[in-house]
């Protein structure tokens, strides 16, 4: 044998070894994905629990927000400018994980329908004007605005029917 031959057979099982540890990391970076994608999907249903529990603790606050947004009292104001910061911040973060691919748009569609329920409530667009649009990242501001500006909320009878006791 030759130092051709010998040359040319070690550069053919080189470049064989090349593709294949390529096509190894395609592998492991798909898995890893996927794996990102589900730890997001987990921590952003945690989330969601946790807002739900927090809300659950003052029905009557959502009630007079939904009916009566004036007589709300200032501590109830405050408990309720409290979730909404809470809650418009995890649906900011969401959002960001939407646009950086670790949210598929089906779960995103899902999540801009909260945010259509939360901003069905009249306390909850007078929040959004006053503290909401001006504490959160311009590009989540500008996605809620044209949310907004689609015009589907839901109305204030579909809103009652998701209050406890309706």
């Amino acid at each position: 044998m030759n130092w051709e031959t010998i040359a040319a057979v070690s550069e053919a099982v080189g470049a064989i070894a090349v593709v294949v540890s390529l096509i190894y990391l395609a592998v492991q970076i798909r898995q890893n994905t996927k794996a990102i994608r589900g730890t997001t999907i987990d921590a952003i249903t945690a989330h969601q629990q946790e807002e739900l529990r927090w809300s659950s603790e003052m029905p009557e606050v959502f009630r007079k927000a939904l009916e009566e947004p004036e007589a709300l009292t200032y501590e109830e104001s405050w408990r309720l400018s409290e979730w909404m910061t809470s809650a418009f911040t995890a649906r900011q973060n969401e959002y960001h994980q939407y646009r950086e691919g670790l949210l598929d748009e089906e779960v995103w569609l899902s999540i801009e329908n909260i945010i259509r329920l939360l901003m069905g409530l009249p306390y909850t667009q007078t929040w959004w004007n006053d503290h909401g649009s001006k504490n959160l990242t311009p590009s989540f501001v500008a996605k809620v605005d044209s949310i907004l500006a689609e015009g589907e909320r839901y109305a204030k009878d579909e809103l009652k029917s998701v209050l406890p006791g309706q």
